[in-house]
């Protein structure tokens, strides 16, 4: 949601992990090590094409750990581009509630809050300048807030 709301205000393009993960694998998607490096692989070069042709991309992804963010910095820097960290939280409660709605929607995610509950005990803090973006709220309260980050 902040990526496509943030996509909006910018006419930036958004690379989506979840997309890729379905265009790459169609059928069947496993979310094995493998096929999760193919997805990483696929972002990071869409990613590099994009900056080359001089567009500018928000990528919406996890990015637990501090290897990839620092991976896409150093990129964003080659490429003399501007690198924003948008951390995105909400409250436990909410992140259930909007996984089991998405389950329902047709939604590229296929994440349920047993995934998230797993992929928080790997996450890594943030300790580098970034911004925040509390969405438990409503649509436009979230709205609201990502205005004030561009």
């Amino acid at each position: 949601t902040v990526a496509k709301i943030l996509a909006e205000r910018t006419g930036d393009i958004v690379l989506s992990s979840d997309e890729i993960r379905r265009e790459l694998f169609p059928a069947h998607r496993s979310y094995s090590p493998q096929e999760t490096q193919t997805v990483i692989a696929e972002t990071e070069e869409r990613t590099r094409r994009s900056l080359e042709d001089g567009q500018s991309v928000i990528l919406d992804a996890l990015f637990t750990k501090q290897k990839p963010r620092d991976w896409y910095r150093n990129l964003a820097k080659r490429m003399d581009a501007h690198f924003k960290i948008i951390l995105v939280v909400a409250t436990e409660e909410s992140i259930k509630e909007r996984l089991e709605k998405r389950s329902h929607s047709g939604d590229p995610s296929e994440a349920t809050f047993a995934y998230y509950l797993d992929r928080k005990k790997y996450f890594e803090p943030v300790h580098e300048e970034h911004f925040t973006i509390e969405n438990s709220g409503d649509f436009q309260t979230t709205k609201s807030k990502v205005e004030t980050v561009c």
